[in-house]
């Protein structure tokens, strides 16, 4: 994903010069390996699991006033806002 992205920037002169999509690839792993711990990585992949098999949902809101109302929400605290009940 992070290389679609360097691409699309590089496409429309948007990375610096002598950077490339392969560098900006480089740089990125490099961070995540410096900055992110392997159990963090653990958690995003169960994370990652438990919406793919649909064990957590999330709302889709049908109106701008519904997607506020998860916006702040979330922005008090309330982490499940965005969740469906299960």
């Amino acid at each position: 994903m992070v290389k679609w992205f360097a691409e699309q920037a590089a496409s429309v002169g948007k990375l610096p010069k002598g950077l490339t999509p392969e560098k900006v690839v480089e740089i990125v792993k490099e961070l995540r390996e410096k900055y992110i711990s392997e159990e963090a990585w653990k958690i995003v992949k169960e994370l990652e699991q438990k919406i793919i098999s649909g064990e957590i949902k999330f709302k889709n809101p049908s109106t701008h006033d519904e997607y506020t109302q998860i916006i702040e929400q979330l922005e008090k605290g309330n982490l499940e806002a965005a969740l469906v009940a299960s």
